[in-house]
């Protein structure tokens, strides 16, 4: 019998130290919160960020960007392969189930406790987070 853990390869703490390391910095510092509230609380992102983790036609995704984020296409992609599980992003189909609480949150990431966020999307990162 084979056993299922529900844990990321990477820890929370572990994804959040490397997206605020110099690594990533040519992502942008509201980006790296994007994503973060996308991974951790299911919150969406933006329209472009979005077309990104759906993986839709990458000339359209490169058309929304601006020129910070153009500079920041690589750093972005390469996040995404190294750092954030396979099953929470790469077609709509992955996107639509993680925001949905679908996809069963990583204990290692929470602890157990998480909140889907509200579609008001009117929070900090520092928000307190209810289970």
């Amino acid at each position: 019998m084979t056993t299922i853990s529900n844990t990321a390869e990477h820890s929370k703490v572990e994804i959040e130290a490397s997206l605020d390391s110099a690594k990533y910095n040519a992502i942008p510092e509201h980006t790296r919160h994007s994503l973060k509230l996308f991974l951790f609380h299911r919150c969406p992102p933006g329209s472009t960020l979005l077309c990104l983790l759906e993986g839709r036609d990458p000339v359209r995704t490169i058309l929304g960007f601006d020129e910070p984020h153009l500079a920041a296409l690589r750093p972005l992609c390469m996040f995404l392969h190294w750092e954030v599980p396979s099953n929470v992003f790469g077609n709509p189909q992955k996107v639509a189930a993680w925001l949905a609480g679908e996809t069963p949150m990583f204990e290692n990431w929470t602890g157990g406790q998480y909140y889907i966020c509200d579609p008001c999307n009117s929070h900090d990162e520092d928000d307190e987070v209810e289970a």
